[in-house]
């Protein structure tokens, strides 16, 4: 999983609490603060996944065209 993937959650996460906590305080500032920091996180997790799916793919190009490495077991 790429790092990008885990602090995008971690961004929408603390997001949402602000955006909540922001709603329930009557405080538009920290509900639009939390807006923002959640759609912050949601970019950055779909940046993630891109990044996963792109290394799985040259991975799996790689095992196509015979030009992965070989890995030898030691008896």
């Amino acid at each position: 999983m790429d790092k990008a993937r885990v602090t995008g959650k971690m961004d929408e996460i603390a997001g949402k609490t602000k955006q909540k906590l922001g709603h329930v305080t009557r405080n538009t500032r920290l509900e639009a603060e939390g807006t923002v920091q959640l759609l912050k996180g949601k970019i950055e997790s779909a940046v993630g996944e891109i990044k996963d799916a792109v290394h799985d793919a040259n991975v799996e190009a790689r095992g196509r065209s015979g030009t992965q490495k070989k890995r030898y077991v030691k008896d």
